[in-house]
C-alpha cells in the first residue's frame, strides 16, 4: 500500500506520463490521472539491430545441421513468465516429424529446468544455445522459419507489447504469438503472424503445422510484418514522436507571456 501510494503521488505530480501500451491508459485514468497528461510511445526496434548481423543466417543453419529443418525459434529470456514448457510440449508432440526443430537462445531462471525436461523426454529435436552477442542476434532471428512470442495466460500479460514482436517482424519472420490482449491485436493488425491460445500445446502444434505446409502464407506474413514495423515502430520514428509530445507538454505548461 505504501508503494502504491508513492506510485500514485508520482503520477499526479508528473507533467507527462509516457506509456508503452494503450491498455495502460485505462489503468492511469482509473487512478484519476487526466487524459492530457498521458502519451503513448510504444516499444519498437533499432534500425541498427537490423543491419548489425556479422554472420549469414545460412551459415548458422549449416553449422548446426539445420539446412533441411523447419526451424522454430524462441530468442529471449527463459523466465517463469514465458510459458516455455508449452513450447517443449509442442516439440514432444512433433518429435516424430523429422523436419521440425526447435531452437531456444538465451538465458534465464527457467533455463536449467527446461533443459532437464528436454533431456528427460529425450527430445532430439530441441537445441538450447546460450545468450548470443547482440551483433549476431539478427542472424539467428533470420535463420528461423518461425518466431515464437509466448507468455503465460495471465490477465497482466493482456496489457503488454513484448519487444520480441518487433524484432521478429523487423527481420521479416512470421510469428506465432501465444499472448492475449494488446499483443495479439498488434499481430492481427500487422498481418505478420498468427495468434494462438496461451499455454495450449495443441493450438501451437496446429499453427506450426499449418504454417509449415504453406510457404506462401509464411512469406506474405514476413513481408507484412517487416513493412508494418519499419513504417511505424523504428526507434528513429518513435524518438521523433517522443520529442513532439514532450515539446507539446512543455508548451502547454509554460505560463502565457504578456
Amino acid at each position: 500500500r505504501t508503494l502504491e501510494a508513492m506510485e500514485t503521488q508520482l503520477y499526479r505530480r508528473a507533467a507527462l506520463i509516457v506509456i508503452v501500451a494503450e491498455s495502460t491508459r485505462a489503468y492511469l485514468r482509473a487512478k484519476g490521472i487526466p487524459a492530457e497528461k498521458i502519451a503513448l510511445i510504444p516499444n519498437g526496434i533499432d534500425e541498427r539491430f537490423l543491419q548489425a548481423a556479422t554472420r549469414h543466417p545460412e551459415q548458422i543453419r549449416a553449422e548446426h545441421g539445420w539446412q533441411e529443418k523447419f526451424l522454430v525459434g524462441y530468442i529471449g529470456t527463459h523466465g517463469m513468465s514465458h510459458a516455455l514448457a508449452s513450447v517443449l510440449g509442442a516439440a514432444e508432440r512433433l518429435r516424430h516429424d523429422p523436419t521440425f526443430h526447435f531452437l531456444f537462445v538465451g538465458e534465464g531462471a527457467e533455463k536449467e529446468r527446461l533443459i532437464r525436461l528436454a533431456e528427460e523426454r529425450q527430445l532430439a529435436n530441441v537445441t538450447f544455445l546460450p545468450e548470443q552477442p547482440r551483433e549476431e542476434l539478427a542472424a539467428f532471428y533470420q535463420a528461423c522459419d518461425i518466431g515464437l512470442v509466448p507468455l503465460r495466460r495471465l490477465p497482466i500479460f493482456q496489457k503488454v507489447l513484448p519487444s520480441k514482436l518487433f524484432e521478429w517482424m523487423g527481420v521479416g519472420r512470421p510469428i506465432v504469438c501465444s499472448v492475449e490482449g494488446e499483443a495479439a491485436q498488434l499481430v492481427v493488425t500487422s498481418g505478420g503472424g498468427q495468434c494462438v491460445e496461451p499455454e495450449s500445446v495443441e493450438a501451437l502444434v496446429n499453427a506450426l503445422q499449418r504454417l509449415q505446409q504453406d510457404p506462401t502464407q509464411r512469406a506474405q506474413m514476413g513481408r507484412a510484418g517487416e513493412a508494418f514495423v519499419k513504417t511505424r515502430y523504428t526507434r528513429a520514428h518513435l524518438a521523433r514522436d517522443y520529442i513532439r509530445v514532450v515539446c507539446e507538454r512543455i508548451s502547454s505548461s509554460s505560463p502565457a507571456r504578456s
